[in-house]
Parts: structure tokens; sequence; C-alpha cells
């Protein structure tokens, strides 16, 4: 390979760096101490693309409108037992009582077109992440996330990648029982897979 040819590849490698969001933190660490090794193992990747069957996370299932609003509280939106905007809140996790719960959008909520993915096998959030186009594509608002659920089809489990008080982004997942809408958030570098059927949302 030319000099000109693998300054060209380093370049492209800096102009994508955020696609490395979706990787775990712990990863990130083993590539920053084994970046030797780990350049290895992209090459010996790409030498062998031809052979690899790459198989689909997620299929398209629906674009939804959402509406922007002024501003969005989620002390006054998110209230176990109470009825809001004709969504009754049933239980919120503890993750996102105390990560969302705070959350306050001032400066107004923007009108999206949002995707719908569905998840076609069990997979954890940084390879769907990564097939969704990475964290700049996933990430919507907490209030995108109330007027998308206003007119979800309530049989289905939604989960929409979120950034707390703190500006770290989280996997906020809602679904349906008998006494309402009951959410949770996550990290994205859980262990833990999301099922396949789930819903997954991105702009």
């Amino acid at each position: 390979m030319s000099e000109q040819q693998i300054s060209k590849l380093a370049s492209a490698l800096v102009e994508h760096q955020s696609t490395f969001g979706s990787m775990s933190t712990d990863n990130r660490q083993w590539v920053i101490q084994n970046t030797k090794e780990a350049i290895a193992l992209f090459a010996e990747a790409v030498k062998n693309r031809a052979g690899t069957v790459v198989q689909k996370l997620l299929e398209f299932f629906a674009t939804v409108h959402v509406a922007g609003v002024a501003s969005f509280v989620a002390a006054e939106k998110f209230l176990p037992g109470k009825t809001v905007d004709g969504i009754k809140v049933g239980w919120l996790g503890d993750n996102f009582k105390e990560r969302f719960l705070p959350k306050v959008e001032k400066n107004g909520v923007a009108a999206e077109e949002l995707a719908v993915n569905k998840l076609l096998k069990n997979s954890r959030d940084p390879a769907i992440i990564t097939e969704l186009g990475g964290e700049e594509k996933v990430e919507i608002s907490l209030g995108q996330f109330w007027e998308f659920l206003k007119t979800a089809d309530q049989s289905l489990w939604y989960v929409a990648y979120i950034r707390d008080t703190g500006g770290v982004l989280w996997a906020v997942d809602a679904y349906w029982y008998d006494d309402g809408l009951y959410v949770e958030a996550s990290s994205i570098d859980s262990p833990d897979d999301w099922c396949a059927d789930d819903r997954f949302l991105s702009r």
C-alpha cells in the first residue's frame, strides 16, 4: 500500500470517528491500549469480508411524525397513577427516575419524522446503534419520545436513545401493562440483549 493510500485511510477513520461511539467503554479502552492488535483484527476482517454473510439486525417498520412543543418538563408528564396527554403511567424504573425525571427541555422540542425499526434477532445496544447509523442518528429528546408514545401501538415494546440530565446516552424503553405505561432506562453498555420484535426509534 502506498504512503498516500495509508494517509487517506487514516483520514477516513478520523472523519468517521463517531462510529466508535457504538463500542462499549471497555472495548474502546482495549483498542486504546492495544491499538496495533486492534488494527490487525480490523485488517483481517476486511480481508475476509467477501466470505462474510452480513445479517441485518433491524428492518424499517414505519415513519411517524411527532409534533414540536415549546418546552418539556418530565416531572409534569411521567406521573405514576395519573393520565397525562392521554397516557396513563403505571410505573417508572429507578434508573429513569434518577436520570430522567429531573429533565427539563427548555429550548423547545423540535417536530421530527421518526423511523420505527423492528429488531429481527436478540441484540445489544452497540450493534443496534451502529446499524441505525451511530449515536447522532439514533439520539432523540425525551419530549419527542413522549410525543411519539401518545399515538403508539400499545401492544409493542419501544426503545429510544436519549441523553440524561448529565448528557449521557441511555436506552429508554417503554411498554404497556394493564395498569399503564412502564418506563425504564438502561446503560447502552449493558450486557443484556433486547428481544427480537422490539421497536427502536431513530431519525
